[in-house]
């Protein structure tokens, strides 16, 4: 639970300057007279990438992968279209001032997106994937570089177990 906890904090503070990038970006971006709509969505991409390194590295201390990162980006559109659908509701169905309603938005993209990074994303601390080829388990925040020299060794001492020793060959 303490680990949790601990990279619940972490990821507050990556989304934290990741929130600061998309501002900065966008108004960067609207003094040099970019549309809105163009501001907002490239500032929300150069965040989102941010926010991934940020993630990847602080909170979960992976390897950045590219297949990691499309499933990243998932889910940020999911918590972003949540944001909105909150924000939305709270000001329609529960009469809540917008700012009010926004932060609730944010309250359920951001508990969203930590599940969805801890469970799918970034795989729970002390889940355990397969290493193919090898049989072996292998923690899943170890990268695929280290799974592959592991699964090189492990074949080559199957290998040489099963070769008489040089010795005894004709």
């Amino acid at each position: 639970m303490r680990d949790v906890i601990s990279k619940f904090l972490r990821y507050m503070i990556t989304g934290g300057v990741a929130a600061l990038v998309d501002v900065g970006g966008f108004a960067l971006l609207m003094t040099m007279s970019v549309g809105v709509l163009l501001s907002g969505c490239a500032s929300f991409g150069v965040a989102a990438l941010v926010n991934f390194a940020l993630t990847s590295r602080f909170v979960f201390h992976q390897q950045l992968r590219f297949d990691r990162f499309v499933l990243f980006f998932g889910a940020a559109l999911l918590g972003f279209a949540l944001n909105i659908a909150g924000t939305v509701a709270g000001v329609i169905w529960l009469h809540l001032p917008p700012a009010e309603a926004k932060a609730i938005g944010i309250l359920i993209a951001l508990l969203v997106n930590f599940s969805m990074n801890v469970r799918v994303v970034f795989q729970a601390v002390g889940e355990q994937v397969a290493a193919k080829d090898a049989n072996l388990v292998v923690p899943a925040d170890v990268d695929s570089a280290t799974v592959s020299e592991t699964r090189t060794a492990a074949y080559r001492a199957r290998a040489a177990a099963q070769q008489p020793p040089s010795s005894q060959l004709p």
